[in-house]
Formats: structure tokens, sequence, C-alpha cells
């Protein structure tokens, strides 16, 4: 004689009836589907499962948070009875549906969802009822939801073009902001500093000076041609400014003092006629910026061949015209965060950037795309893939389909922002997926993609079974647009933070403004001058404040020196011509000296009056 065992895994799955549970009793537990009687009325339990909840009492003839209204004072209605119908035969089907648990693990799953779909349906039938108050008195949860989601809609409509006018009139303000700068950089670059401006031009040599000598004369001759007083005053600038070079040692204060004049005139006055508020602040910035370029602090020109600085604030930052060399300065700025409003009651904890113990510093070229990093040579189904300074060669017949890939999200996060996407040799057998862009089997040149949201995108070559190749495959995402191909390239610089690097939002006096004009007093990793300059009392935080309340701000500021180690670090850091892009992990800030290429820089100049000259 032989016994049969059923193995089975006992699963709670809670009510998947209304479940009568007598009398309201303020000492008892309910779940989800529990019903009670109270004060007449009668009542369901609303609250997901496996959660239960004790001591809070319905709230007669009406529906609450809690508890679901079935029937006020009285007679059932027609409604509820119906709903009841409907709980008793989808309460069969329940039993069906546990018969069917018994026999295996895989069975419970399926079980398990159509219980958590029947619940869902109970669910809505339920609120359906409610909805009848026109019919029957006491239903009107339905309605009300409606009412509420209505005006959640309203409020975030409201609160996005709250938002949208902000950022206008941030924007707005931003670029009345780099007018102003640049003026001041023109005024000061010729007023302070024209004696050491002219040895520094002195200093640069032959070969820079014949660069300038070039260009100056193709921009004299654009100039001539040009009758508008706005390019003529620019053409002068350009003049003067060759004139300042050619001439070396005998060139006078004079000539410098009567470019920058004459630029900052061209700002005031030529260049506002016509022009919208970007170009102004455009043309501002790149005839301030070519005038103060020529006028750099002595001391800083002596100490580099290239003499011509520039600075990018924010995080990321990019440059398209950086010279091959050692950086020239750069600070590393905190940050801190609350993700919510706090209230004495609800407090919300303060993170900083570095409270892990570090912020990451990364140096790169143009191409964000790390796996485009020479070096990778492997065979996989039947194709040999090799990354090297010219990008993906592919060779063989894949006997399968399968993935190269180029970027992923989870180890090389992309910030939010701007970026450009250049392709060299896809097909429809070697093709680029972007996930969240699109997929691309066909080459793009400079495709504007903007990152605007927290997913974790990738990018990765797929090649189709059964393709025969023998080809190379560029693909490139960069901060600015591109001419020429480059594959990814990559400095790391660690800083400890054994105190984190805390930072608060402030409407004036800070130490560091963001990419989007918001002030930060902040405590700063300076490492041009070798020192970690604390102005924030972290311990001084009360997580029931928010930021902009906070007392933390420390009266006497604490300068303590870097390690050599940290130091010879960042000495060793280069940056990559002519794109660099720096970025700085827990969403610290960033402030970049680099050396820029004069050659470049001629070129931006020409661009400059060119574009005038054609207007």
């Amino acid at each position: 004689m032989s016994s049969t065992e059923n193995n089975y895994v006992n699963t709670d799955l809670g009510n998947v009836a209304l479940n009568s549970c007598g009398e309201y009793n303020a000492d008892s537990s309910y779940e989800y589907l529990d019903t009670v009687n109270y004060e007449g009325g009668s009542y369901f339990c609303k609250v997901e499962f496996p959660k239960k909840i004790s001591g809070i009492a319905p709230k007669a003839g009406v529906s609450t948070e809690f508890w679901q209204l079935l029937t006020i004072p009285g007679d059932a209605t027609s409604e509820y009875i119906k709903l009841h119908d409907e709980v008793v035969n989808k309460a069969k089907q329940v039993e069906t549906s546990r018969t069917a648990v018994e026999l295996s693990q895989q069975e419970v799953e399926a079980a398990q969802a159509d219980v958590s779909q029947m619940r869902q349906d109970t669910q809505e039938a339920a609120e359906e009822a409610a909805s009848s108050r026109d019919s029957a008195a006491g239903y009107a949860q339905s309605a009300e939801t409606s009412r509420t989601a209505a005006k959640e809609s309203e409020d975030n409509i409201n609160a996005q073009v709250t938002e949208f006018d902000t950022h206008v009139a941030e924007k707005t303000s931003a670029a009345e902001t780099a007018i102003t700068e640049a003026r001041r950089a023109a005024v000061n670059a010729v007023s302070t500093k024209q004696d050491d401006a002219t040895q520094a031009v002195t200093d640069e040599g032959d070969k820079q000076i014949k660069n300038v000598e070039d260009a100056g004369t193709e921009q004299v001759g654009k100039a001539k041609s040009a009758g508008e007083s706005a390019v003529s005053a620019a053409g002068a600038a350009g003049v003067s400014a060759v004139n300042a070079v050619k001439a070396q040692q005998t060139a006078s204060i004079k000539a410098i003092q009567e470019a920058g004049e004459n630029a900052l005139q061209n700002i005031s006055n030529g260049v506002d006629k016509g022009l919208s508020e970007e170009g102004k602040a455009a043309d501002a910035k790149a005839t301030g910026e070519a005038i103060s370029n020529l006028t750099e602090d002595t001391t800083a020109l002596q100490k580099r061949q290239n003499v011509l600085v520039g600075s990018e604030t924010g995080n990321p930052v990019s440059c398209d015209d950086a010279y091959s060399a050692p950086l020239c300065g750069l600070t590393v700025y905190g940050r801190s965060t609350q993700d919510g409003t706090p209230t004495p009651e609800a407090p919300v904890p303060i993170v900083s950037a570095g409270d892990g113990g570090s912020v990451a510093v990364n140096v790169t070229g143009a191409n964000m795309l790390e796996g485009t990093k020479p070096g990778v040579k492997s065979t996989v189904y039947g194709i040999t893939y090799t990354i090297d300074e010219n990008g993906v060669s592919i060779t063989g017949t894949a006997i399968k389909t399968f993935n190269i890939v180029l970027h992923d999200d989870t180890n090389h996060r992309l910030t939010r922002g701007i970026y450009y996407l250049t392709t060299r040799g896809l097909s429809p057998s070697v093709m680029l997926n972007f996930y969240f862009i699109g997929k691309f089997s066909s080459d793009v040149q400079n495709q504007k993609v903007t990152i605007a949201r927290d997913s974790e995108f990738s990018l990765a070559l797929q090649i189709l079974k059964g393709a025969t190749l023998n080809t190379t495959i560029q693909v490139s995402l960069t901060r600015n647009k591109m001419t020429t191909y480059s594959p990814y390239r990559e400095q790391l610089l660690t800083l400890p933070t054994p105190n984190g690097l805390p930072g608060i939002p402030t409407t004036s006096g800070g130490n560091y403004t963001d990419e989007n004009g918001q002030q930060w007093i902040c405590d700063e990793v300076d490492l041009e001058r070798g020192m970690k300059v604390l102005r924030i009392d972290k311990g001084a935080f009360d997580a029931t404040k928010a930021l902009a309340e906070q007392n933390v701000i420390r009266d006497t500021y604490i300068e303590t020196p870097l390690t050599p180690a940290e130091i010879a670090a960042y000495k060793a850091l280069t940056t990559y011509a002519p794109d660099t892009v720096v970025q700085a992990s827990d969403g610290a800030g960033i402030k970049l000296d680099y050396q820029r290429d004069v050659n470049l820089v001629v070129k931006n100049l020409e661009d400059v009056i060119a574009s005038m000259t054609t207007t």
C-alpha cells in the first residue's frame, strides 16, 4: 500500500473578500478588507496588505484614509448588495486559486498574481460604489478623489509655470551679469595691468608673434571692408592687439589702453545696436576676453610659455580651447542638500558632498564614453574587436547578435545637460543603441542630445547575427561640438573628506557661484594654494530647519594645509587639447583655471570679427 505526500507552501495572502469583524474595537488590529460596524454604519479597512491599523476608528457616515464607508445607518443600499455579491463571487474564485496553490510553488506565484488582481478589482468595485452619492447618500469618495487629483494636476501645472518663470528670470539675470563682468574685465585689463601686459606679451616669443601677426593682418582687412561702426570698433581692438604683440618691447601702454577703450565702447554702444540680449552678452564676453587675455597678471604669465589663462565654474565644467599643460588652478567647493521640507515634527537629514569620506574629481577629454578608451581587444561570437586611438575595429562573422558596451551609467553617470553625438561607420549590421534616446543605423554629426532626467543612460554597439564585418566604428558623446575624433581619456583625483564638504545656499556673500547663478557659502579645497578652507560648522546643522535657515557659518574661517601627496596628485593633472571636461562627485562645485591655446584664441577673435562683418 502506497501513500502520497503533497508538498506545498503555506502563503498568507491576506483577506481576499470582506471579512466581518463585528463591532469596532479600539484594542483590535485590522487589515485589508476587514469590516466593522460603527455607530450604525459599516466600513471596510483600506490599508494595503500586509499593513494593519489599530486604534484608528472610522468616521461616522464618511470614508477616510483608512476606512471605506459601506453603509450608512439604516438598511444596506442596493450598491452595497451588488458589491457584496461581487465580492462573494470573487471569493469563490480565490478558493479555487487556493487549491491550485497547494500543487506547486510555481502555481503559488500565479495564484498570488490572480489574488492581487482580484484585490484591485475589489477595491475598484468599492470605489465605484462610493461614487454613487447622488443615488445613495454618503458615497462620495470617488468624486472626492477625482477632485483631489484635478487639484493636484492644477497645482503641478502652476508649479511648473512658476519654475519656468523663475528659470527665465535667472537666465536673464545671468545674461546681464555676463555683460557687466565682460565690461569690468575689459576696464580692469586696460587700467590696472598695462605695464605687466606689455612685458608678458614680449616674453611670449617670436612664435606667438607670428601667429597673432598673421591673424591680425586678416582681421585688419576684414575690418577695413566693413563700414559699420561696431565692426570698426572690434577691428580696432584686434589691430591694437596685433600691434602690441608685433612691436614687442617698443609697444606703448597707450596702444593697449586705446584697444581696451575701443572694445569697451564697442560693448556699450556699437554692439548694442540691433542685437538681442543674448547677442550682446555673447559679443561682450568674446570681446572682453580677447582684450583681457592680452593683459594677464605678470606673475602668472612668467610661469608658463602659453600666457593665456581661462577659467570655468560649475559642475561639470568644459572648455574647447585648452592647451595641453598642467592646470593653472583647481578649487573644489562643498554642497549640502535636503531631500524634503523639514519640520520640528519631521526632521530631514542634511547630506553633504564627501560624506562618504572622499570627493572624486574626474578630468577627461572631449569624449565622455568610457567604453572607447584604448587598450581593449576581445573575440566573442566570431567577432574580434579592438579599441584603439582610431575607434572600434571590428572583423569577422557574427554567429550571434551581441552588444559592445560604450557607456554604462551605473559606473560613469552622465550628468544633466546638453551633449553632442557624432558617429562614423554605422550600418544596419552595426547599430548604436542609445538607451532612452534612440537607435541609430546611420551616421550623425554633432546631433544635440539633452540629458534631462535621472535615468540610467547607456550606449552600446549592436552587432547583428550573420554580419560579416571589416570596419572601424567611431562614436563620440561630447560637451562641445567636435571636429575630429578622439577616444576616452581620463585622470582621477581623489580628495579625502573625513568630515565631508558642506555648503549652504545664500543670497549674497558666497565664496562660490554655481552654473545656475546660485551663491553658496561652503568649505573649499584650493589645490593651487594647497589649502582646505572650513567656513561651515557641520556639527551645528539642525535637521528640523531648511538649509537657508541654518546658522552654521563660522565666525573665523579655518585653513588647513593639504598633504604633500594631495598637492603632488593635483600637480600631476594636465588638460587635454583642445577639449577638457572636469566633473566632481556628490554635486560638489568646481572652479577650473587652465592654459588656453593662443592659436585657438586668435581664431576665435577672427571669427567674432568675421561674424560682425557679415551683419
